[in-house]
């Protein structure tokens, strides 16, 4: 009796043993899931991945010169201007701004003048913030010359933030939680031959482009009329076109003053952000603005909301 009990117990686990050879032996995927998943699961992954909530912030004017910078200086300090709300910037996935000031040096301090450029530690302030995208299409891009574009490129660079808006570079893309997000500028107000500037075919002939490499296109622009709170119709005409195109956000700046938020078929458009960081003083409008909001989920825009901002002491938002 006992050695029967034996000998089952071997067969049992002869069986047991032969199981495990069997399994071990199989692919990796047919092992996890009882049957071949090589295809399904990167594609089960990348949608999972793509499924996050991703935060876009998208600010107004940055001009990190004049009295901005010498208030900086007095305070002691380069970050001075983003110290109140650079955790609300660094909390978001993507912050993409409008740099009205190119970095130089040297750059003379001064608190007036229409010639802009900031000192390249004034960088600071962006790093803080969090800042992953910077476009330079704007009337002050071009203040210290061709030198002072690249230089301003090469900071940007040094720091990891993307550069947009330059006539060799009007569109990166960044890959940000398993979507790829293409940012796109253009500069309305005069002309620069260094600029990715706007038109009725290069608008459209860029955002197809980067429909075919990415979920989201987010479109900044710089136009308008200064210290106005309407869109002119050149600025509606091109946003249409801009989303007619495939552009998911159209972003505008330039005005100083804010202009409205408006959907128009699949996609937003806020006209003007107003200022961000300025020290235009001399006004409500120019001293209030609005960060604009973006929830993207499954690759769509999900939620927009528009979060004021107020600049004090000639240059500090919070």
């Amino acid at each position: 009796m006992r050695m029967q009990r034996i000998i089952w117990f071997l067969i049992l686990c002869g069986i047991v043993s032969a199981f495990f050879v069997f399994l071990f032996s199989l692919p990796q995927s047919v092992q996890k899931y009882g049957f071949e998943t090589k295809e399904l699961t990167p594609s089960f992954a990348e949608r999972e991945k793509g499924s996050e909530k991703i935060s876009i912030l998208i600010t107004g004017d940055i001009m990190l010169g004049r009295s901005v910078q010498t208030r900086s200086i007095q305070n002691n300090s380069y970050t001075w201007p983003f110290e109140k709300i650079a955790d609300t910037l660094h909390n978001a996935d993507v912050v993409f701004i409008n740099l009205e000031s190119p970095f130089s040096d040297p750059c003379a301090l001064t608190d007036s003048g229409m010639t802009f450029c900031t000192r390249q530690e004034m960088i600071a302030g962006l790093t803080l913030s969090g800042v992953d995208v910077a476009s330079v299409a704007n009337n002050h891009a071009m203040n210290q010359g061709k030198e002072g574009l690249l230089f301003t490129e090469a900071i940007l660079q040094r720091n990891d933030i993307l550069f947009v808006g330059s006539k060799e570079t009007p569109m990166v893309i960044k890959n940000v939680k398993g979507t790829n997000i293409a940012f796109l500028a253009f500069n309305d107000v005069e002309q620069y031959q260094d600029l990715s500037q706007l038109s009725e075919e290069t608008l459209p002939l860029l955002i197809v482009q980067a429909n075919n490499k990415a979920d989201i296109v987010i479109v900044m622009v710089h136009w308008g009329e200064e210290y106005t709170d309407h869109p002119t119709e050149r600025q509606k005409k091109f946003a249409k076109l801009a989303v007619d195109a495939g552009a998911d956000i159209v972003a505008g700046n330039h005005p100083h003053w804010t202009q409205p938020l408006e959907q128009y078929k699949n996609g937003w458009i806020v006209y003007s952000h107003g200022n961000f960081i300025f020290d235009q003083e001399w006004s409500a409008k120019t001293k209030q603005g609005v960060v604009s909001e973006w929830i993207v989920e499954n690759k769509a825009v999900v939620e927009v909301k528009l979060l004021p901002v107020e600049i004090k002491q000639f240059g500090q938002v919070e």
